[in-house]
């Protein structure tokens, strides 16, 4: 009984890098950063500290 309890936790717990992974939305290249942050900007400022976040994280861009 406790054994099928602790396969459970670790089949659980090897699964779970797995499923936060998949989760991951934060974008993965410029553009995307650049589309995001044209999207869910309420306003012109909130826009510009966005664009100066996606700089800062892509410098390569």
């Amino acid at each position: 009984m406790i054994a099928r309890l602790w396969i459970r936790v670790l089949l659980v717990m090897a699964a779970l890098p797995f499923t936060l992974a998949a989760c991951d939305s934060a974008p993965k290249t410029y553009d995307a950063c650049m589309l995001k942050a044209s999207r869910e900007a309420r306003n012109d400022r909130q826009f510009r500290v966005m664009a100066e976040a996606c700089r800062e994280k892509f410098p390569n861009r």
